[in-house]
C-alpha cells in the first residue's frame, strides 16, 4: 500500500494502521472537504482496481467534524462517490476502536466504555463479597487486567476531551470498581477510597498516557503525525475550556479542563519537570535480520571462587580467574578497556583507553552529566570506545576486538540482544557492534574492578 499511501493528492492526509486507511482533509466548508477528499476516493478507487482489490462496505463510511452547529449531528451530509457508489454517510464512526463523533465530544465512546465496564465488573462482583472471595490483591489485579483497560485504550488521545458529565460516568463504574476489591461502603470519601484500593482517578491515568504519548512522540525522530501534532503552539481549539471539578478533586486533587490531549500532556510534563529536561531522541537498533553472530558476551567468570573472609585471597582470586578468563577469548588485535563512574556530588564519567597489539593507542575521558546513574556512565564509556574503534584510520588492517568492562549489569543488557534494549545508548552500542562484526568477532567480556595493581594501572586511563 505504500503506493497508494505515497500518491495522495495534495490537501489529503492518508492514515494506515495494518489494513485500515483514512483520508482525512481540511476546509472551512464541508463543500471545500468534499472538493478535496473526492480525488482521493478517485485515486483508492483506481488503485483497487488495478490490484485486484475490493473494499468492505459495511466498513467504508465518510464522517466530517464542525463546530458549527449547523452542520453536526446529521443536518448536513457529505457525497462522497467510490466509483459509481456513494459512499455512506456515518455520524459516529469507529476508528481503530475509537467512537468518533461530529464535534469530538466522544459522548456515544463514553457510553459504549461505562457499559463495559458495568458488565465486566458484575463478572468481579462474582468472585468477592465483604465477607468472602479473593484476597483484596487478587481483586485488583484482576480488575487492573480486565477491567480497567476497556477504558483506558487510547485514552491518552480522547480521554482531556472530556466534559465533566462524561467524565464522570466513568468514574462512577471506577470507583464502583474501587468498592469491590476494597469492601468499603459508598459513603466512603473518594479520595480514601481510591488510596485504600490502590488505584489512580480515570483523568490522572488518561493524563499521565496522554504525557507519555507526547514523550514518546518527542523522542521519535520521524515525521509522524502524532510527532507534528506535539510541536504544534496554536492556542485551544475548543468552544470553551470548561473547568470540571469532581468529588475527588474537590478534595485536594488538582483541577482539569476540557483540552486537548496536547495541552494536557504540557501541564503533566511541567508538573513533573520533565519540561526542564533535555528530550534524548530514540535511537534504533540493528534490524532484526542483521547477523550479529560474531557479537559474543561474557558476563560470568565461573570458575572464580573468592574467599570473603580473606580479603588478599578475594583479590588474588579475582585477578587469577580474571586473567584465565581473557586467556580463553579468542585472540585479538584490539583491546578496548572501559570505565564510568559517578562521583559523590553526582558529576558522571566516562573513558576508555585502547590498546592495539599491546600498546596503548588511544585514552579519552568524558563528562556524562549531572545526576546520571552509574550503568548509562558504563554505556556511556562502552559508546564512546566502540565508535573510537571504527574512527581508526587503520581499522582494517586488525584482526578481532575484545572489550573489557567492570559492569556486569550492562554486559547482561547488551547481551538480552538488540531488540531488547530500552535507551538509545545501549542502541547505539548494539549499532555499532554490528558494524564492527562486519569483519572482526567481537568478544565483550565482563572484568571484576579493583583486582590488582595491575589493571589499576591500564584502567586509570578510564578515570
Amino acid at each position: 500500500m505504500d503506493d497508494l499511501l505515497e500518491d495522495t493528492p495534495s490537501g489529503n492526509f492518508p492514515f494506515a494502521f495494518a489494513d485500515d486507511t483514512t483520508f482525512a482533509a481540511q476546509g472551512s466548508t464541508v463543500s471545500e472537504c468534499e472538493t478535496a477528499l473526492q480525488p482521493a476516493a478517485d485515486l483508492l478507487y483506481s488503485w483497487c482496481s488495478s490490484w485486484k482489490v475490493s473494499l468492505s462496505h459495511t466498513k467504508s463510511v465518510v464522517s466530517f467534524f464542525s463546530r458549527n452547529p449547523r452542520e453536526v449531528n446529521g443536518k448536513v451530509v457529505q457525497k462522497i462517490f467510490f466509483g459509481a457508489t456513494q459512499v455512506p454517510f456515518e455520524a459516529t464512526p469507529r476508528l481503530l476502536g475509537v467512537i468518533l463523533d461530529s464535534q469530538l465530544t466522544f459522548g456515544a465512546h463514553t457510553t459504549e466504555m461505562k457499559n463495559r465496564m458495568s458488565k465486566r465488573l458484575n463478572v468481579l462482583r462474582c468472585t468477592a463479597g465483604r465477607s468472602w472471595g479473593r484476597h483484596p490483591s487478587s481483586l485488583r489485579a484482576l480488575y487492573c487486567t480486565y477491567v480497567q483497560p476497556t477504558v483506558l485504550y487510547c485514552a491518552s488521545s480522547w480521554m482531556s476531551s472530556l466534559s465533566e458529565n462524561n467524565l464522570m460516568k466513568l468514574e462512577a463504574q471506577h470507583r464502583a470498581g474501587a468498592r469491590v476489591i476494597t469492601g468499603c461502603t459508598k459513603s466512603t470519601p473518594i479520595q480514601a477510597l481510591l488510596k485504600e484500593a490502590g488505584l489512580l482517578a480515570l483523568s490522572d491515568q488518561g493524563d499521565i498516557a496522554a504525557a507519555r504519548l507526547r514523550e514518546r512522540a518527542l523522542r521519535d525522530l520521524q515525521r509522524t503525525p502524532v510527532a507534528q501534532a506535539v510541536q504544534r503552539t496554536e492556542g485551544p481549539t475548543m468552544r470553551s475550556e470548561v473547568t470540571r471539578t469532581t468529588r475527588s478533586q474537590a478534595q485536594g486533587q488538582r483541577q482539569h479542563s476540557r483540552c486537548s490531549w496536547r495541552v494536557a500532556a504540557e501541564t503533566v510534563a511541567k508538573s513533573a519537570g520533565l519540561d526542564k529536561i533535555t528530550v534524548e531522541p530514540m535511537v534504533q537498533g540493528p534490524p532484526p535480520w542483521t547477523d550479529c553472530s560474531k557479537v559474543h558476551f561474557w558476563p560470568d567468570l565461573d570458575d572464580m571462587a573468592p574467599t570473603p573472609s580473606d580479603s588478599s585471597r578475594t583479590f588474588s582470586a579475582r585477578l587469577a580467574a580474571a586473567n584465565r578468563a581473557i586467556a580463553t577469548l579468542p585472540p585479538a588485535d584490539l583491546h578496548l578497556w572501559t570505565d564510568g563512574s559517578v562521583a559523590a556530588n553526582g558529576d558522571g564519567g566516562a573513558g576508555f583507553a585502547l590498546f592495539i597489539r599491546g600498546k596503548l593507542r588511544l585514552s579519552q575521558a568524558h563528562p556524562v552529566g549531572q545526576g546520571v546513574a552509574e550503568l548509562r556512565t558504563e554505556a556511556e564509556a562502552l559508546r564512546l570506545g566502540l565508535q573510537a574503534v571504527l574512527d581508526l584510520q587503520d581499522y582494517s588492517t586488525f584482526q578481532g576486538i575484545r572489550v573489557l568492562t567492570d559492569s556486569q549489569s550492562l554486559v547482561r543488557r547488551l547481551a538480552s540482544g538488540p531488540a531488547r534494549q530500552s535507551d538509545s545508548t545501549c542502541s547505539t552500542i548494539w549499532t555499532l557492534l554490528s558494524t564492527a562484526s562486519v569483519q572482526n568477532t567481537v568478544n565483550v567480556q565482563w572484568i571484576p574492578a579493583h583486582v590488582g595493581p595491575c589493571w589499576y594501572r591500564r584502567k586509570r586511563h578510564c578515570r
